[in-house]
C-alpha cells in the first residue's frame, strides 16, 4: 500500500497571510481621561448604553464605536 504525497509546487506563489493587527481599545480609566469625566458619569453611560464590552474589570471599548456613541448623546 504506497502512500501518494502531494508535493507543493515551488513555482508557484504562495499565499501570503493578512498581518494580525491587534485592535486599539480604551479601558474606562482611559475614557475617562478622554473626556475628562468622573468614574461615576463613566458608570451612568455604562447604564445608558455606552458600547463597553467584556466582563468586569476587563472592560473595553472601540475609540470609534465610544466616540460615535457619545456624539449621539
Amino acid at each position: 500500500m504506497e502512500q501518494e504525497f502531494t508535493l507543493i509546487d515551488p513555482t508557484k506563489p504562495q499565499r501570503t497571510r493578512k498581518p494580525f493587527k491587534p485592535k486599539i481599545y480604551w479601558t474606562p480609566k482611559d475614557v475617562m481621561a478622554h473626556y475628562q469625566v468622573s468614574a461615576a458619569t463613566v458608570s451612568r453611560w455604562k447604564k445608558r448604553g455606552a458600547p463597553f464590552v467584556g466582563p468586569g474589570k476587563t472592560q473595553r471599548v472601540e475609540p470609534e464605536k465610544m466616540e460615535r456613541w457619545f456624539a449621539r448623546q
